[in-house]
Formats: C-alpha cells, structure tokens, sequence
C-alpha cells in the first residue's frame, strides 16, 4: 500500500476514536470467523462460551452516536421551535442530514447486496453462497432497511427464507441504524437540547434492565449505546463535561483502564451471562470508553507502520464491515474449485484461507472506499450544503415578505 494510502484520516480528527472504531471492526471481524473457518465449529463455540465479540457492533453504535451528533450538534435547536417555525426548522435540519446518511451509506450498501447476490446466482456448488432465492429474501430486507425484523423471524419464529450464513446477514445493524437514524431528526428538532437528553434517558432507562441475549427479544432492536453515544456529544457542551475530566498521572493508567473495559465488552455477552442484564451493562461500557476518548485534542495522525494502519482500518471499517462476508465467501468459493473434488477442509488450511481472505478484502474494501464510499460522500455533502442554503433563502423570503 502507499504512504498515502496508510494516512487515511485528515489532520483535526479524534485519533482516539479512531482508534475505537478499528478495535469495533476487528471483533466483530473476528466474532465472524467462523463463516471463513467453516471447520471449526465445535471449536469456535468452545471459545464463545467465555469470551465472545459481537460487543464491536455496540461500540460501533455508540461511536456513531457521538460523532454524528457532534457534527450536529450545532444545529440542534436550544428549545422547542414555535408552531409557526416546526415545520421550516425541521427541514432545514432533516432533509439535508438524510441527504448527507444517504449518499454516504446507501451507493456501497447497494453494491454489496448487489455481488454477493449476483454470485448465488453463478457459485452453486460449494455451500458459499445461501441458494439466489433464500438470497433474495435476506437481500430485500437489507435493501429495505427492515433486515433486523427479518433475521429476529428467522432466528426465534423460524420462518421465512434465511440464508444461514448469509453474506448481507451484517445489514441488521445499518437497518437499526438507518431506523434510529431517520427518528432521530424528529427528535432533536421537537425536544431541542432542553428536552433530547430527558428523552435519551428514558429510552436508555427502559432497555438497559432488559434481558437481550442474542436475538432474543429486543437484542435486534437495541438502540441504547447509541443514545449514550448521542448524550455523551449533547453533555460536551456542558461546563460539568470538562469539569469531570479524568485525570491519569501516566498513559499507562488510562490505557490499563481502556483494556479493562475492552475486557468487559468481550466477557459480559458471553453464554451463560453473568447478569440477565449484560447487554445493558455492555453499552454502559461502550459509552465509558467513548467518553473517555472524547476528551482527546483532535490531532494529526501519529507516525509509525502501526497507527497508521490503525487508522486506515478505522477509516474503512464501513467498507470492511460491509466486504468481510462476501470476502469469506468468496475464498471458500475459491478454495472449492482449487483442490480436487470431494477435499475435506480442515484446520491445515487455516492460513491458506486467512491469507486468501485478507487478500480480496483488503483490495475489494480499498476500491470500494476510493471509488464508491469517498466520492459520494462528498457528493451527498455537496448537494446537502444546496439544500441548505435553498431552505435558507425560503427562510429569508418568507421573512422579509
């Protein structure tokens, strides 16, 4: 890769949650491991038995919280706005933080239903790939934002075609996202910043006692790191945000508090839970590390081969989240027709398949980052900033009429 390819993330940018955000990918790349090792089931389910890695998708939801609502956070009304205002005030705040959502998920999303279903259709033979017509129920609900309903059906009402596993089954968590995501804008622009965060906490309150194993009711539709995450950026405006500071005399100490809490995210899911109420406690993790990694000066990237590394996952962890699936589909695929008919895989090709994998997900995630992701982000940024500045001038008209 080049050295500009290894310094993804612009000067000014929290490197501390970047830093977070790669941690998120990588366990929830690794809690998936077991549909690239298809052969180490028993295994695999021994290890998750005490320790497990699916808290990445809840830290991932709290850092998208807090990053989403701190680049808008200006723009949240103080109060309520007067009847005569609600209307022109929401949409000056929704339509272009939809536009802004849309073109910077919907083009590589769409992308990524759109191959591995065009794959089910041709690799028929090696079990990679779920049958095109299971394919097409799991990749309708994923284009359709509705794949939490569908996979909560499929896992406790066992009905309805589910691929299993399934190279879309990760749009569960863009379909919750894209849900809380679409309500959000009504919330900040009818509470305001006096009434969100009384919101937010009710919100939390209900869902943090609930048990929430693994699609379980309410696990699919768990949006409680999230709000942590949107009331950690609503609290830094706050003189007791910088007042509650932590202080740590040496790196180490903050560092062996970060691990102690990275520790926690991996054990507290873990079956048999040490509470019913785990999953609450992990999103109470997930904002602690957060919040601790909000007071962190935005900076330029660190020097060094493993920073920068770092921050070039961070920086496509939506690609690599999106990619990682089909990539380990696509190496048993080619596994498949690589070794004579009938080749029984085992652990001996372990490093055989991780490299192959890496391989296509490095390459597929770099093209799809520089060719899809970035461009039409900065597209959607460009035709928001129009709307913008045309609801504006309908503002200023109205008012000077």
């Amino acid at each position: 890769m080049t050295e500009q390819a290894l310094n993804p993330v612009p000067a000014q940018r929290n490197t501390s949650i970047e830093y977070l955000r790669a941690l998120a990918i990588g366990l929830t790349l690794i809690h998936h491991l077991n549909g690239l090792f298809f052969w180490s089931g028993a295994d695999y389910e021994a290890i998750r038995r005490n320790i497990t890695f699916w808290g990445g998708v809840d830290l991932f939801f709290c850092i998208s919280g807090y990053v989403i609502a701190l680049s808008v956070l200006q723009r949240i009304p103080a109060a309520i706005p007067t009847s005569g205002d609600r209307a022109l005030t929401f949409a000056q705040f929704a339509i272009p933080f939809w536009i802004r959502r849309a073109w910077r998920l919907w083009p590589n999303a769409l992308l990524w239903i759109a191959i591995p279903g065009v794959a089910s259709l041709i690799f028929t033979q090696s079990g990679a790939f779920v049958p095109a017509r299971t394919f097409m129920a799991d990749g309708l609900a994923a284009l359709l934002h509705v794949a939490n309903f569908h996979w909560y059906d499929c896992f406790n009402n066992k009905r309805g075609l589910c691929g299993f596993p399934t190279q879309v089954g990760v749009y569960w968590s863009l379909s919750l996202e894209e849900q809380f995501y679409f309500v959000f804008p009504f919330l900040a622009v009818f509470a305001g910043k006096k009434y969100l965060p009384w919101l937010l906490g009710a919100v939390i309150a209900i869902q943090l006692p609930l048990e929430r194993g693994s699609w379980a009711s309410g696990w699919g539709f768990r949006t409680d790191a999230m709000c942590i995450g949107v009331l950690i950026a609503l609290f830094t405006e706050s003189p007791l945000y910088h007042a509650l500071r932590p202080q740590f005399s040496r790196a180490w100490h903050k560092h062996t508090l970060q691990g102690f809490l990275i520790v926690l995210l991996m054990v507290l899911p873990a079956e048999p839970t040490i509470v019913r109420f785990s999953t609450g406690l992990m999103a109470i993790v997930c904002g602690l590390l957060v919040w601790i990694a909000s007071y962190d000066t935005p900076t330029s990237p660190n020097e060094g081969l493993w920073n920068r590394l770092t921050l070039w996952i961070a920086s496509r962890s939506y690609s690599i989240y999106l990619i990682h699936m089909s990539a380990f589909a696509f190496t048993r695929e080619i596994w498949f027709h690589l070794m004579p008919l009938g080749t029984q895989f085992t652990g001996r090709y372990t490093i055989r398949f991780a490299l192959t994998a890496l391989i296509l997900m490095v390459l597929a995630v770099e093209l799809s980052y520089r060719f899809i992701e970035t461009p039409c982000r900065k597209r959607g940024v460009a035709i928001a900033k129009r709307m913008e500045a045309r609801l504006k001038a309908s503002q200023d008209g109205a008012l000077s009429a």
